[in-house]
């Protein structure tokens, strides 16, 4: 133990200036790392690796920095003046960094080349020009650590100086990580977040210089050169391993946490500033005076094997993180700082602990290789570049490769077992303690760990992948419904799950659900039919954004679509849709279609190719990064790759969305774009925008409704005219103004969709844009159909409002207004607007009668539930949900013959109706009619989890004494059904 001086009141307030000063450091370095790579990812694409490769140049640059001034800093005299010029030095690149990052296309655009030719040699370019463009400021911010620890610890000890302001500083990134995340980006942006991060970085910088100069400055130190023992080279190792598996839990949290928080880029600040807060935190709980030094390479062991421990330890609590998050972020009401203190609470739970234990570990580790060669500076800067590299291998390694393979809950458990190794081996290998010492040590951590693996509940994808998050302010967030998980990959990007119902399959990612076979479904065919009919002649189309695949193979019913190129980020999204063949037909095998799995927003600034029609479905824009697509750069990099008198088509939501947000986003694409027709669908928007203006004619229209592919998809859908294809037409620009006025852009460095649009989902806010009116509606009508007379184009309207649009029934008597000189339009009129409003009172009854006949069937009141799906269907035919209702209904009351006619509706509309099978198969068995094995294998195909087709298919192969044969369906049950559900069906077969 080294003896030490009390230190002064003058040393105590040095060491205070210093230690604010560093705090200041902290949280500007994390201020700019947060803008810097929002920038670069505008520039290089939002995919993982993308991302990925800006974030290994940053922390490439970090350690390089320690390593360089790590060997230099003992010898400095007067390190707080070089810590001073080394921030002024990060601050006059950040004055600069902006432009110069936003400008780097000339830079990127040779990289692009090798992206199909060599995807690794592309990777590897990104790495090493993002690394070239931020070496210099990663560079200094290295080498601040080891100056500023050589400095302060000739006042104290050097393991309590090293704890203390690595532990100040990460708790400045902390603070630089919030106030960037939650604050100066939604309010400033990009670009003036930078200049406050800048104005913080001189005030350090004077503040350094200035407090330089009231300490003496001090004789460099002497280097004692220890010797290259075996214990400091281990701890070298062991310090580089610690930094590969804390990026490991730090992967592994983010993918676990995010589905049940929502991927917002708040909820990312939170995660990220939630690990901050414990590292810092277990930094200074390294600095307690009580310690003693000789023993730091024993703490180093305890507390890798602590956090170890308490990683796996988190895992038990992950299956309880929906409800926890439910039942506090119901209790926040509209004050969203304390939703955000509810996500930031659900996060600690799971790793505050082992944070704070990784965060011990590096000071411990720092102390305890200065202990055995002498040398405080290299002690830092070696130790915290091993660190650094180990933390790249493992972003890389973890994100890359480990992640898609065993998942986070496997990340988390073989980084808890590689760090309870090499704790163990640390243990060991001590010295200076007993044999028998070292082995109970030994012994008592891998107990530890056995028992907590043996006792590891299994992770419940479903439970996690829910989407607990969507309008959860609002009381109404999502709740299970009786889904079967079909598909769970865990991808680079995101995790993509399916679940099944027998209404609807659901594309969910990260929780939140992008594509299904139900309600979506006339969005995601629209979105790709309306501009496929309103371009001339639309050869060349490019589509951002796969899902279902549904809007692809809509665009791909068209005979005169030669190129379709598909932009998908997410490899695991083109895997899952296959449990979409219903909708999508297969249609990445048509030979004009080509899958591109890469950034879309970076193909369309970088690529030569251009197009007749550029689709944009990405998901919500609350989601981080998503925004981008919606912003004035992206509309304009759109436009370039637009063939003369091309169009774009850009999909909007009009849900968990304010009218003042829907506005700013219209009006965000009509600055770029002379005209923009927008169209409702369902709970959607579709917007079609051009510099020409955006009509066509009533002749073109119906020649490519005749196309049978193209009517078929569009019968799915209800849509029986080229009427009803354009009935959802919404207001266009520059003809009305109203839902264009907004006095906001959304752009790359206002990020003013990205940080607003998740308060309102949140929120669960609903507000229309603005109410349809005559005066919009019809002057787009006679442009949607320039070749019909005013009056036929008014007739034409009305009948598809009244069919597809009832809500709307009010125009039709406006219509007939405008037209009053023609009496004998305004008579139909009239009748169409009595039917449309008739109609729209049958559409809100059925929600009714929906409501009643829930809790009639629920009662076995079918004979009174059967009238009430019958009045259901005569409002709703296509309504598959009811046929399957009715059919049971009807079967429960011995009229079989009707109920095998409405199950054939409900599997002719949802092919994937998997208890409308079942209970098919149920009647034609109880008749002995072979078909029904073969509907019972179709029910399973569509539901391997569905335990009552299993039940069916076991019970009557023992009824038919084919033994063996339900023994096989057993074990091939057992697959899919949880234990108890794989006892029932093994008792039915006689012993």
């Amino acid at each position: 133990m080294t003896a030490t001086t009390p230190p002064s009141a003058s040393s105590r307030a040095t060491l205070f200036l210093a230690g604010l000063l560093f705090f200041l450091s902290g949280a500007a370095s994390l201020a700019y790392e947060v803008a810097w790579v929002k920038v670069l990812t505008l520039q290089f694409g939002s995919a993982a690796w993308s991302i990925a490769a800006v974030v290994a140049s940053f922390m490439a640059g970090l350690g390089a920095g320690g390593a360089w001034a790590g060997r230099r800093a003992d010898g400095v005299a007067r390190p707080l003046r070089a810590y001073g010029l080394i921030e002024f030095g990060i601050a006059l690149y950040g004055a600069i960094s902006v432009p110069l990052l936003a400008n780097m296309n000339v830079l990127v655009d040779p990289l692009y080349g090798f992206i199909d030719s060599s995807f690794t040699l592309f990777l590897l370019l990104q790495f090493l020009l993002s690394a070239l463009v931020l070496a210099t400021p990663t560079f200094l911010m290295g080498a601040s650590l080891p100056l500023l620890v050589v400095a302060v610890s000739r006042a104290g000890t050097f393991r309590r100086s090293v704890a203390l302001f690595y532990g100040i500083n990460t708790l400045g990134a902390a603070a630089g990580t919030l106030a960037a995340g939650l604050v100066l980006l939604p309010a400033l942006g990009i670009a003036n977040s930078v200049w406050v991060a800048v104005a913080v970085g001189v005030l350090v910088a004077a503040g350094a210089l200035a407090l330089d100069r009231r300490v003496a400055p001090g004789a460099a130190a002497a280097l004692r050169q220890g010797q290259a023992t075996r214990i400091p080279r281990l701890l070298l190792a062991a310090m580089a391993l610690a930094g590969c598996f804390g990026l490991f839990y730090q992967i592994a949290w983010t993918r676990l946490l995010i589905p049940v928080v929502g991927s917002s880029a708040y909820a990312f600040t939170i995660i990220l500033a939630t690990v901050l807060i414990g590292i810092g935190v277990g930094a200074l709980l390294a600095a307690v005076p009580s310690f003693r030094e000789s023993s730091c390479w024993r703490a180093v062991a305890v507390a890798i094997g602590l956090g170890s421990c308490s990683a796996l330890a988190g895992l038990f609590a992950v299956n309880e993180l929906p409800g926890l998050f439910t039942a506090m972020a119901r209790q926040t009401g509209d004050r969203t700082w304390l939703l955000f203190a509810a996500q930031g609470l659900l996060a600690a739970a799971i790793v505050f602990v082992p944070a704070c234990s990784m965060g011990a570990a590096l000071p411990l580790g720092i102390a305890a290789w200065r202990n055995e060669t002498g040398a405080e500076g290299r002690a830092v800067g070696s130790i915290y570049a091993a660190n650094t590299a180990g933390a790249i291998v493992g972003s890389a390694l973890g994100g890359f490769v480990l992640l898609p393979w065993i998942g986070a809950t496997g990340l988390v458990q073989l980084g808890a077992a590689l760090g309870m190794a090499l704790a163990l081996a640390l243990l060991l290998l001590d010295l200076s303690r007993p044999l028998r010492q070292r082995l109970l040590w030994a012994g008592v951590g891998a107990a530890a760990l056995v028992a907590f693996a043996v006792a590891l509940p299994q992770t419940d994808i479903a439970q996690l992948q829910r989407g607990v998050f969507r309008r959860i302010q609002a009381g109404d967030n999502a709740q299970p419904n009786g889904s079967a998980l079909l598909y769970a990959e865990e991808g680079t990007n995101a995790t993509v799950t399916v679940f099944r119902n027998p209404n609807s399959t659901v594309l969910k990612i990260n929780g939140k659900a992008d594509a299904s076979t139900g309600p979506d479904m006339e969005t995601q065919y629209l979105v790709g039919h309306l501009p496929m009919f309103l371009h001339p002649e639309p050869r060349r189309v490019c589509i951002l954004g796969y899902g279902s695949g549904a809007t692809v193979y809509a665009v791909a019913t068209h005979p005169g679509a030669e190129v379709v190129d598909v932009l998908e980020i997410e490899q695991r999204v083109i895997e899952a849709s296959r449990y979409f063949d219903s909708v999508n037909h297969d249609v990445l095998a048509d030979p004009r279609v080509t899958l591109y799995t890469e950034d879309g927003r970076n193909f369309l600034h970088h690529r030569d190719a251009t197009y007749d029609l550029v689709v944009s479905q990405p998901s919500n824009p609350w989601i981080a990064g998503i925004s981008s697509l919606f912003t004035s750069e992206y509309y304009r990099a759109a436009q370039a790759r637009r063939n003369p008198g091309g169009l774009c088509c850009q999909w909007i939501q009009a849900y968990e969305i304010s009218a003042e947000t829907t506005r700013a986003m219209l009006n965000t694409l009509a600055a770029e774009f002379a005209h923009v027709v927008v169209f409702s669908a369902e709970a959607d928007l579709v917007c079609i925008a051009s510099q020409s203006p955006i009509g066509g004619t009533a002749a073109r229209y119906a020649e490519r409704f005749a196309v049978p592919a193209v009517r078929t998809s569009l019968e799915r859908v209800r849509i029986s005219s080229i009427y009803d294809l354009f009935a959802g037409a919404y207001v266009s620009h520059p003809e009305n103004a109203a839902p264009f006025a907004s006095p906001v852009k959304n752009t790359d460095d206002n990020l003013w969709l990205e940080y607003r649009a998740p308060i309102e989902m949140y929120r669960g806010v609903r507000e229309a844009a603005v109410p349809v009116a005559l005066d919009d509606y019809l002057p787009l009508v006679k442009s949607l159909f320039s070749d019909l007379t005013p009056r036929d184009a008014a007739l034409a309207a009305a009948r598809s409002i009244a069919t597809r649009y009832p809500d709307r029934w009010h125009l039709i008597p406006d219509l007939a207004s405008a037209l009053a000189a023609d009496r004998p339009l305004a008579a139909q009129l009239a009748q169409l607007a009595a039917a449309a409003e008739a109609r729209h009172r049958d559409l809100q009854a059925n929600e009714q009668r929906e409501q009643t006949t829930r809790h009639l069937v629920g009662a076995r009141r079918y004979a009174e539930a059967i009238p009430l799906f019958e009045a259901i269907l005569a409002v709703q035919p296509a309504n598959g949900g009811a046929h399957r209702m009715l059919a049971w209904s009807l079967s429960q009351t011995g009229q079989t013959r009707r109920a095998l006619q409405h199950y054939g509706q409900a599997v002719e509309r949802n092919p994937d109706d998997f208890e409308a099978y079942a209970n098919m198969a149920a009647l034609a068995l109880s008749r002995g009619a072979p078909e029904g094995m073969q509907l019972l294998d179709r029910s399973l195909e569509a539901n391997p989890h569905h335990f009552t087709a299993w039940h069916l298919y076991v019970q009557y192969l023992s009824n038919q004494r084919q033994y063996d044969r339900a023994r096989q369906q057993v074990r091939r049950a057992a697959e899919w059904l949880d234990g108890a559900q794989v006892q029932a069906l093994a008792s039915i077969i006689p012993r």
